[in-house]
């Protein structure tokens, strides 16, 4: 399915802080994964290449040895998961699923066009 028709994915922070696991995360690792999240929506199956040299350059993370010190930390926390040679949010993909669903079945245009 084409993404251009949603350049924003919902944000709740409620929902986001809510969540014990953000609890546990240091400034870096929360930033790095918000980046994350970020850079996954806008690949059209909401998934990114597990790729440590591209997601160190993408989260601005200092060093790739940082980068896999954090992203393992995310990896633990349950936040993110790898499938085959893909990092993938279930939460995210979460998110995609209601997001399609609201696309396809959403308002639809009126005789007049409107």
């Amino acid at each position: 399915m084409d993404r251009d028709y949603l350049k924003w994915y919902p944000w709740n922070p409620y929902t986001f802080w809510s969540d014990s696991r953000i609890d546990e995360l240091s400034l870096e690792e929360m930033a790095v994964y918000r980046s994350l999240l970020d850079h996954m929506w806008m690949h059209p199956a909401c998934k990114l290449p597990d790729i440590d040299k591209h997601n160190t350059r993408r989260t601005r993370t200092p060093t790739a040895k940082e980068y896999r010190r954090i992203k393992e930390s995310l990896l633990d926390a349950g936040l993110l998961i790898i499938e085959g040679d893909m990092l993938i949010s279930p939460d995210l993909l979460k998110i995609k699923e209601r997001s399609d669903k609201a696309y396809k079945f959403g308002p639809k245009k009126d005789k007049t066009g409107a």
